[in-house]
């Protein structure tokens, strides 16, 4: 896992090409914005905020990033194989 910021109002182009993806995915948009990349930088998983500890009916940033790693080591459920 590596934490990346992006100014959205240095980089629209970044902010615009990913919230696309978020609304696409989720039907809505907003800040902070969240998304999971490949290496190749394909998103996976988009969201707005996203609590640090669970608080239903939304998962916690830490069980998310358990979940994603969990998934991710094992090659048949990773979620951008899914997505082709």
């Amino acid at each position: 896992f590596v934490n990346i910021k992006v100014d959205r109002e240095e980089r629209p182009d970044v902010d615009r090409l990913y919230m696309s993806f978020v609304q696409a995915t989720t039907g809505q948009g907003g800040w902070p914005m969240n998304i999971f990349l490949t290496s190749d930088l394909k998103p996976i998983f988009g969201a707005t905020y996203i609590p640090a500890k669970p608080m239903p009916p939304q998962q916690g940033f830490g069980t998310l990033i358990r979940d994603f790693g969990r998934r991710w080591a094992n090659v048949q459920e990773r979620p951008h194989l899914k997505a082709q």
